[in-house]
């Protein structure tokens, strides 16, 4: 829901109203129809119903089968912005201002929201602010012209690698105005902000558009740990970049419609952060791993393994290929989009392809 005083227009204007404020607990009138598991499917407009800003992470917010994450349309940015579990891209937050309309998404049936007055908040109180998050969080921005977006990757023991209705969020393509979109995909789903356990993946695929020319990509991390080394690697240049030396990446948008071009890598020890060396991650020669995946296939660091034979599983268990190892490489080109487990004795890999 957008109101303005011309469409898409951003000037402050006053409307009249009349008859009695809302009071009490609201039901929020939610439905899922579809096919489960779509991401197209459920989405909820909804308004909030007060004479005042409401807080979405209130205690007094009741949900059934209803993500937690909060959609509203910024229109001085042209872009949509995104809020859930403490964190929030492109100016979301915690707050739904008085009459702003917000999108949710329910998953399943039967769907129910419900607030009550507690959740009312005084937005001009100084003292008020988000509550502090200590999980890492890399904050990438693409700038080109005056337009921009933002995705979030959040680390944490408690997100699983598929989506998180507590702690992930979908990404919302922008209208034509605006021509930016940057996300994460896993299982071919887009996420605007996405929380998985680094630790447990090598790399995550980042995907952009834009227009065609130059653009700028800004990258801040907070409660990154001594010992974890985050890079960033240019997929068409074949460029990796270490983050923290370098926070502005300036770069050509060679596509105008998605496409995967940079790959988060993550090591979680020193020894691994001293042995990533060189341009590419085909350099990378970790000192206690077995193989690893570089964003393309899978290498394998441990000559003993030749002859010994491989199976990789999809994130639903299922046999996707197997095989004898029987070079340095295993090409992964075959593989659709998602999170896979590689299996060779009683070693373990898991990786996401983009």
């Amino acid at each position: 829901m957008y109101c303005g005083d011309s469409l898409g227009g951003t000037a402050p204007f006053t409307v009249d109203v009349t008859g009695p404020v809302y009071q009490g607990a609201f039901n929020f009138s939610v439905s899922y129809t579809g096919t489960v598991g779509d991401t197209d499917n459920g989405w909820n407009l909804l308004a909030n119903p007060y004479p005042s800003a409401i807080d979405c992470e209130d205690a007094s917010w009741s949900r059934g089968n209803v993500d937690d994450a909060i959609y509203m349309w910024n229109a001085e940015q042209n872009q949509y912005a995104t809020y859930v579990g403490g964190v929030g891209i492109n100016d979301g937050s915690n707050i739904i201002p008085q009459g702003h309309g917000f999108y949710v998404k329910a998953s399943n049936t039967p769907a129910s929201l419900s607030v009550s007055e507690q959740a009312k908040i005084d937005t001009t109180i100084a003292f008020l602010r988000p509550r502090r998050n200590e999980d890492l969080l890399i904050r990438l921005r693409i700038n080109q012209s005056r337009f921009k977006d933002e995705t979030i990757i959040r680390s944490t023991s408690e997100a699983s690698l598929q989506f998180d209705p507590s702690l992930d969020a979908h990404h919302f393509a922008a209208n034509g105005k605006n021509p930016l979109q940057l996300f994460t995909r896993i299982e071919g789903d887009n996420f605007a902000i996405d929380a998985l356990d680094l630790s447990k993946v090598d790399t995550l695929p980042i995907f952009l558009t834009g227009k065609e020319g130059n653009a700028l990509l800004h990258v801040s991390i907070e409660n990154q740990h001594s010992t974890t080394c985050l890079y960033l690697w240019d997929r068409m240049d074949n460029h990796l970049f270490k983050l923290g030396d370098q926070d502005v990446i300036e770069f050509e948008v060679e596509d105008e419609s998605a496409y995967h071009k940079y790959s988060l890598i993550t090591r979680y020890n020193q020894d691994d952060c001293d042995n990533l060396l060189g341009d590419s991650p085909l350099a990378v020669k970790p000192s206690d791993r077995w193989a690893y995946y570089n964003g393309v296939d899978i290498i394998f660091t441990d000559e003993s393994l030749e002859n010994e034979h491989y199976k990789i599983y999809n994130l639903h268990g299922q046999l996707v290929s197997h095989g004898s190892v029987s070079s340095q490489t295993l090409a992964c080109k075959l593989l659709g989009s998602g999170l896979y487990i590689l299996h060779v004795e009683d070693r373990l890999l898991k990786f996401v392809n983009p």
